[in-house]
């Protein structure tokens, strides 16, 4: 095998073993309720693109001032209150779920 496909291989382990899960960041509490968004942002920056919450589905229910994060493959969704505009800078971790329904109840019932 030649050096660069050596290099080459050892550089995709390498990614391979850094990607991480939203389950197992939740698990080692890299997510809690209570973080903001942007140490949210921070902690699934290394999970794949498409368990990417922050690069996924983003629904922001003005009468609340809370927004619902979710990965393209909706598996999990992440609702942030005290979300004082749409642009993710602001806000916290409330709800972690699987359920859509469950996020949206929350949202409908937060006052």
């Amino acid at each position: 095998m030649g050096t660069n496909k050596f290099f080459f291989l050892i550089l995709c382990v390498c990614f391979f073993i850094q990607c991480s899960s939203i389950d197992s960041l939740e698990n080692s509490d890299n997510i809690y309720i209570g973080m903001s968004i942007s140490s949210f942002c921070d902690a699934v920056s290394m999970t794949w693109i498409n368990d990417d919450p922050c690069f996924g589905n983003k629904s922001y229910d003005y009468s609340n001032s809370a927004m619902i994060l979710s990965a393209s493959n909706s598996s999990k969704f992440f609702v942030f209150t005290s979300v004082t505009n749409p642009d993710m800078s602001s806000g916290q971790l409330s709800l972690i779920t699987s359920s859509i329904s469950e996020a949206e109840f929350y949202l409908n019932n937060i006052n």
